[in-house]
């Protein structure tokens, strides 16, 4: 009789202890929860560190933007725009996809040996998640809407951006973000011709 009392209850505690950590981990989809120097993201998954500087996957163990200017999460998408170019992130686990707009210049820049949720480049990223990572070469691949979000990102983060211009020393970090800004013109440039198209149909 007591042994079949002390069972009941332990099935009671887990089965509050599970349904709390669902709720918690369905509440951080739609909320971020914010920790000191650390934003975490989509059940804790993926961290802005350094004042939201750096966005970074924890379960990959990668950055994905070391130099991030502003972002936006929209559940089940994590949209950013930084010094590597824009993403947008599906961040459903099994579902994981990463659409990226590279800025080449940046990932030139970058030349250490591993990855880490603090630094990596395209090849870490691209071993981290094989074909979930689309790079986009042709804009016009991109929806309307998902363009939109990202140029809205660009005017968030021009300040952002500005700042990191002003602190770059070598001509090279100063080509990234004249690289950056071509690509943002180009993604501005796209959405016009799909606007105009949709509007002649």
């Amino acid at each position: 009789m007591k042994s079949y009392f002390v069972i009941k209850v332990l099935a009671v505690i887990m089965g509050i202890g599970l349904t709390l950590y669902a709720w918690l981990l369905a509440y951080s989809y739609y909320t971020p929860v914010c920790l000191p120097e650390t934003t975490n993201i989509a059940g804790f998954r993926y961290q802005m560190y350094f004042d939201d500087q750096v966005l970074s996957d924890v379960y990959e163990d990668v950055a994905l933007e070391m130099n991030c200017y502003a972002h936006e999460y929209k559940f089940p998408y994590l949209y950013a725009y930084g010094e590597s170019g824009y993403t947008k992130i599906c961040v459903i686990p099994l579902f994981t996809k990463i659409i990226k707009i590279e800025n080449y210049a940046s990932d030139a820049r970058m030349s250490w040996d591993g990855p880490s949720n603090l630094v990596s480049n395209l090849k870490d990223l691209q071993e981290a998640y094989g074909s979930s990572l689309i790079l986009i070469e042709d804009l016009d691949d991109i929806s309307i809407e998902d363009k939109k979000i990202f140029l809205e990102l660009r005017r968030q983060g021009e300040a952002r951006k500005q700042r990191s211009l002003k602190r770059a020393k070598t001509s090279q970090e100063k080509d990234i973000i004249k690289d950056l800004d071509e690509i943002s013109e180009a993604l501005e440039e796209s959405l016009r011709k799909q606007e105009l198209a949709q509007e002649q149909e």
